[in-house]
């Protein structure tokens, strides 16, 4: 009974040569792995990616808004018009016109202008 458990042990040298033996295989799927993302990472539309932090500042004196809770209230609601602001509509359409009239609106892909590429428009999808 031990002898044959002796027997089917496997080693690393046995690994080894199943690799070895299977070589072929290993590269020629590393090869199309390899080939397929770079085709795809040259051919996909590039996706543009801007991020922006906003200060808002609260005028008023410092020393009074410290020992008034009403002033965490006041400023956590001027805050959030603050945002809602910058998510309305009427500020998109606002930047949008604004890129149109800009010298560099013919090579925004976004508002759809450039050459052959028109998969998203920003105007198309607001208006």
């Amino acid at each position: 009974m031990e002898d044959n458990m002796k027997e089917q042990q496997v080693t690393l040298s046995d690994y080894m040569r199943i690799l070895y033996r299977d070589r072929w295989i290993i590269v020629v799927s590393f090869l199309v792995v390899v080939a397929s993302t770079v085709y795809f990472t040259f051919t996909a539309q590039p996706v543009y990616e801007a991020s922006a932090l906003v200060m808002l500042k609260e005028e008023g004196k410092v020393q009074q808004q410290i020992f008034e809770i009403t002033s965490f209230m006041k400023q956590e609601t001027a805050i959030n018009n603050q945002v809602e602001i910058l998510k309305s509509r009427t500020l998109a359409e606002e930047v949008i016109r604004r890129l149109e009239k800009s010298p560099r609106a013919d090579s925004l892909w976004i508002l759809g202008n450039r050459t052959g590429d028109e998969k998203f428009s920003l105007k198309k999808w607001l208006f």
